[in-house]
Formats: structure tokens, C-alpha cells, sequence
């Protein structure tokens, strides 16, 4: 599933620093840009809502996001972790570093010849379950709990077609 790029779920609702809530606004007009196609505007935007307000969880989900698209993903897991420790009622970074771990993993098998690791997979329920439970219609949510439905049934099947020792 692809990425989600949002803000509208964390405001400081007035209640922070005037930084904040410049920040909230901020965050806003860098999801317009970002959504109409202007990364470079929503990364200057999201970069100065930051400045005005370290730490700010949407602000770092967001540029978490675009940070895994441009493939830092060290620097992107980073933000989206920070982005959860300031709120973890966001769905959006939930979802987006459960698609940054399972495209590592993904990356890992590919090229390094890697198994397909169930616990590894059972790790990434964590994540979209969390996200499904903060917004239940989020269509990025629904279509991987879907893929990962389909390999639990493979590792049933596997596990029964195993001789037993």
C-alpha cells in the first residue's frame, strides 16, 4: 500500500505556543502542496513548522513520509517514531512505518536472498492494527491487514504441508 500524507488528525488545538499553532497551519498548507504535487514546498513548509514548533508530531509524520519516499529511510523511520512518542493517536505515521518496515524487509529478501520471516510479518500487525483502530475507512490500512491476511493462509498451508519430525 502506498503512503499517507496528512495532518488534519493533530492540532494544538490553541493550546500550545504560538509556535504550535503556526505550526499546525504550516503543516496544513504543506499537505495542499504536497497533495497537488510540490514535494519541494511541503519539505520547506514542514521543515519550517519545526522551527517554530520542535517535535511536532504531524510535522514529523509528514515529513517522515516524504523523507521514506525519497529513500532516507533511517532518517524517515526516525521521524515517524518521534512522530508516535508525541502522539500516537495519529494514523498516519502508524501506517506509514508499517510500509517502511515491510519495504525493508521486502528490499532485504530481494536482494540479500532473504527468508520470509513470519514473525517478522506477525511484528507488522502492530502497526496496522493500531492505525485500523484510529480510522477504520483508510484504504492504505485495509489492503495490507489484506496482504497480510493472505500470508498467514500461506504460512497454514506451508505449516501443514510440512512432514512432522
Amino acid at each position: 500500500g502506498g503512503g499517507v500524507l496528512a495532518a488534519q488528525d493533530w492540532r494544538s488545538g490553541g493550546k500550545g505556543s504560538v509556535g504550535c499553532v503556526r505550526a499546525d497551519a504550516l503543516v496544513n498548507d504543506a499537505v495542499t502542496a504536497g497533495s497537488g504535487g510540490d514535494v519541494r514546498k511541503a519539505w520547506q513548509l514542514l521543515e519550517a513548522a519545526l522551527e517554530a514548533c520542535p517535535q511536532h508530531p504531524a510535522a514529523l509524520g509528514n515529513l517522515g513520509y516524504l523523507n521514506a519516499i525519497m529513500g532516507d529511510r533511517s532518517l524517515a523511520r526516525q521521524q515517524l517514531e518521534d512522530a508516535l512518542i508525541g502522539d500516537p493517536g495519529l494514523m498516519e505515521p502508524w501506517v506509514n512505518l508499517g510500509n517502511l518496515i515491510k519495504d525493508e524487509k521486502e528490499s532485504e529478501m530481494a536482494l540479500e536472498g532473504g527468508t520470509d520471516d513470519k514473525a517478522m510479518w506477525q511484528y507488522l500487525w502492530r502497526f496496522y492494527r493500531t492505525a485500523l483502530r484510529l480510522n477504520r475507512r483508510q484504504v492504505d490500512i485495509t489492503a495490507n491487514i489484506a496482504g497480510l491476511h493472505a500470508m498467514e493462509r500461506d504460512w497454514e498451508l506451508t505449516d501443514r504441508s510440512e512432514p512432522r519430525r
